[in-house]
């Protein structure tokens, strides 16, 4: 079972990878806006500024990419639309991305567009500022790929920390062999993973600090002091990191808040840990409630307060219409989202099963901690997304549904698939269920990865299949078109890379669940015994 979760988590990385080696410059969720945070963080030593009077706007360089690129282009054709433009627009746009740069010695705003990332804490877009000067005079390109190779190596290394924490706090059982797998598996279960993580963007990092601080609490209980202040500089440094960490904080001071009850810890000990997370992120969130009068400012709702608040929009925009829709955008965003609905079906068909296998199963390790925080993370979760939901309604537009931020919590709710594991495969009807719809995810993941791979190069629509079938075996004009703006071989490699593991982990799987039978020991005739 270790071979076979360290080949899913191989795999896991080099798919990746592909998804980053493919991607077009700036063409992930908002990293038009995060890729300005980092670069005036490098280049002023100031933070981006979000008030009543006052928003800094996207720094000039990252806009002139995306106005030459992508503005006044239908947002499912844009690529389509600039390959297929002529030679000298072509070459303009080779040189923006691939030719080395010498930027000049201090940032200047762009001075068109907000920079609607302003609301998040500097914590991420700080850490990245080193690779962002070691690589200012790389290409574009070059550079979008180191900054988004190192988010999504924090992501991947909270799988691998989740997995070998798993590995310690279980016994040798079943349990622990599917505990063991769960965190590598998530990926596959939950495709959506790819395309959130594999970009330039803070969610990599909460991914990261939410493993750091279930190592700690799942492995056991906690007396010493170290240990206390220690948990309280990483929740810190989640909380400094995105707000979305913060349903998570209260997840980890209600688990420690019970063992102080219980006299397992001093309450000393609590308040050092409450002062120590405060010590690190108070003072960004007692800043921001100065500049905006709010203690979770986002643009959304500097918007919406400036239009009359929320309930004046909810009395404007609610209706069951409206809440029926918000469930469902927020599933589909959390497993891929851009893709015909029948297509997500089967996706949907693994969400259920592995729910109602957890369900199921976990009355019967609920007494243990790194399953103790599962449904606490998930209940949080819930309640904190309910605000920007009716913050989405309440402005009259769809928005962005938060039901991708849901991947940054998985070293916390992998133990939703261990549990199901255990249930499931302990039924012929449900293990068979199970590994056809985790072969469907795979083939859906090599699928969409490929889509992704067509409509980057220039074939067609984002989200029409149809549109691809006059060019999709043109292989050679569509990797010098991809090539333009990304590394295709390198996503081809990478993806076969991913593939290879992806196939040794269903062997290994297979032989497992399958062991050879012995022969049968040789009886001596009687005239041999004579």
């Amino acid at each position: 079972m270790h071979w076979i979760s360290t080949s899913l988590l191989l795999a896991s990385l080099l798919i990746g990878l592909a998804h980053i080696a493919c991607l077009p410059p700036l063409g992930g969720l908002d990293e038009m806006a995060h890729y300005s945070y980092i670069e005036q963080i490098a280049k002023t030593g100031t933070l981006p500024r979000l008030s009543n009077k006052m928003i800094d706007t996207i720094r000039q360089d990252a806009q002139d990419v995306m106005d030459y690129l992508y503005v006044g282009l239908d947002e499912n054709l844009r690529y389509r639309n600039l390959l297929a433009a002529d030679a000298g627009i072509i070459e303009k746009a080779w040189r923006m991305v691939k030719a080395p740069r010498d930027p000049p010695p201090t940032g200047e705003p762009g001075g068109v567009k907000n920079n609607y990332e302003a609301q998040h804490p500097p914590f991420y877009y700080a850490m990245l500022t080193p690779a962002y000067l070691l690589s200012e005079r790389w290409s574009l390109a070059g550079q979008l790929a180191l900054l988004r190779g190192l988010s999504y190596f924090a992501a991947w290394l909270s799988l691998c920390l989740a997995t070998f924490v798993a590995a310690k706090s279980f016994p040798a059982s079943s349990t622990r062999r599917a505990m063991i797998a769960a965190p590598a598996l998530w990926p596959f279960v939950f495709p959506g993973w790819f395309p959130e993580m594999a970009r330039i963007g803070n969610d990599s990092l909460v991914a990261l600090l939410v493993a750091c601080a279930v190592a700690i609490v799942g492995c056991g209980p906690i007396r010493r002091w170290r240990s206390w202040l220690l948990l309280g500089v990483i929740c810190g440094l989640g909380a400094l990191t995105k707000a979305t960490f913060l349903p998570f904080l209260a997840v980890i001071a209600l688990l420690l808040l019970h063992r102080t009850w219980r006299r397992d810890a001093s309450p000393w000990q609590f308040i050092g840990f409450l002062a120590t997370v405060l010590g690190v992120a108070g003072w960004w969130y007692f800043q921001r409630t100065l500049e905006t009068g709010m203690l979770f400012p986002t643009n959304d709702a500097l918007s919406l307060k400036q239009v009359g608040g929320l309930i004046a929009g909810l009395t404007e925009h609610l209706s069951i219409s409206a809440l029926a829709h918000a469930i469902p955008a927020a599933g589909l965003t959390f497993l891929w989202g851009t893709q015909p609905l029948a297509a997500i079906v089967p996706l949907v068909a693994m969400s259920l099963l592995i729910g109602c296998g957890y369900l199921y199963g976990s009355r019967s390790h609920r007494m243990h901690p790194l399953v103790q925080i599962t449904p606490l993370t998930l209940g949080f979760w819930a309640l904190a997304i309910i605000y920007p939901t009716l913050v989405f309604i309440a402005l009259g537009h769809g928005g962005i549904w938060p039901g991708h931020y849901l991947h940054s919590f998985a070293p916390a709710l992998a133990p939703v698939i261990g549990i199901a594991l255990v249930t499931i495969t302990g039924h012929w009807w449900g293990r068979r269920a199970f590994f056809l719809l985790l072969g469907y995810n795979v083939v859906f993941l090599f699928g969409a990865t490929f889509m992704r791979f067509l409509y980057f190069a220039g074939c067609g629509s984002n989200r029409s299949i149809a549109s691809v079938s006059a060019c999709w075996n043109d292989w050679q004009r569509l990797i010098d078109h991809l090539d333009v703006l990304a590394y295709p071989l390198a996503a081809l490699w990478l993806v076969a890379g991913g593939a290879i593991a992806l196939s040794w982990s269903a062997w290994a799987s297979w032989a497992d669940q399958h062991p050879s039978y012995k022969p049968l020991p040789h009886r001596k005739s009687h005239a041999e015994n004579r």
